[in-house]
């Protein structure tokens, strides 16, 4: 097992930040994918930038964005869009970094966003970029790293990919760094329930969404997020008599202060929390009077 010191990897990442060759044409980013910020559990710790259950999914995305004021060309050999980078995953141990076995894996299709509109493209090179455009390549980090708690960091090493005419790919932000804690606690129990209702809502799967909030409202009643939710796949569905009865439920909660560890985590954020409701209420209502 490779093991480095947090200052021989302070060294390790000035490099890497490195253009790889020639002028720069695009830029390298490593950004999380479907991420909702902690709502119940506590900020990542010092040294991780993001927080995740164990088991739960490690999504990211490595965009790669044009740079140039001109369209770019990028191309690459590589078979899968998982093999376009080198990686590697450390974990922190003291001042200490110890190497983790990983491989990427193809999440969701490949896009290309630009001049507006974001389109999912087959994996043939070359790929256009319009200006300020990117490519977007959904990626899973698979380890056993997503089921160990710790923290991690996840360095890009190396871009099988050029770009025409005459520029490179230069490393951006090629470091994700992130935090995996024990799923057996309640709070990261309800954490991570909340966040599978959320993901599966905002991105319209509505049978896994109303899934996902059975299986949190069932395990933590309070919740404002269940009933939250709860109202927004009622809104998609047009069910607006449902839609009214979960948001006036979800303002109640937050009212009578009966989701505490909501209360607890993120105190600051409940009065924007509260105003938001009362508008997604009066809203509800409003369409379901016109229905």
């Amino acid at each position: 097992m490779l093991k480095l010191s947090i200052a021989s990897v302070a060294l390790l990442s000035t490099v890497a930040a490195l253009p790889l060759a020639g002028a720069s044409g695009a830029a390298a980013f490593l950004l999380p994918r479907d991420y909702l910020q902690p709502q119940y559990m506590s900020p990542p710790s010092v040294g991780a930038d993001y927080v995740f259950v164990s088991g739960e999914p490690i999504l990211l995305n490595l965009e790669l964005w044009n740079e140039k004021p001109d369209v770019i060309r990028l191309l690459s050999g590589q078979a899968r869009p998982e093999q376009l980078i080198d990686v590697v995953l450390l974990k922190q141990d003291g001042q200490n970094l110890s190497d983790v076995p990983v491989r990427l894996s193809q999440a969701a299709p490949v896009r290309i966003n630009g001049q507006g509109r974001s389109v999912d493209t087959s994996w043939t090179s070359p790929f256009e970029l319009p200006v300020k455009g990117s490519l977007v390549v959904p990626l899973e980090v698979v380890s056993d790293a997503a089921r160990a708690p710790g923290i991690y960091q996840l360095r890009l090493r190396g871009i099988a990919a050029s770009c025409e005419p005459e520029c490179a790919i230069r490393d951006q932000a090629g470091l994700f760094r992130f935090e995996v804690r024990d799923a057996s606690a309640f709070t990261s129990r309800v954490e991570l329930l909340t966040r599978r209702a959320w993901n599966a809502t905002a991105n319209s799967r509505l049978e896994e969404a109303q899934s996902a909030i059975t299986d949190l409202l069932a395990f933590y009643p309070q919740s404002v997020f269940g009933h939250q939710l709860q109202g927004e796949v009622a809104e998609k569905r047009q069910q607006w008599d449902k839609a009214v009865t979960e948001y006036s439920a979800a303002v109640q909660i937050l009212v009578r202060q009966d989701d505490q560890l909501y209360a607890r985590a993120r105190p600051n954020d409940v009065r924007e929390r509260l105003d938001g409701l009362r508008t997604m209420l009066s809203a509800a209502t409003q369409k379901r009077a016109r229905k």
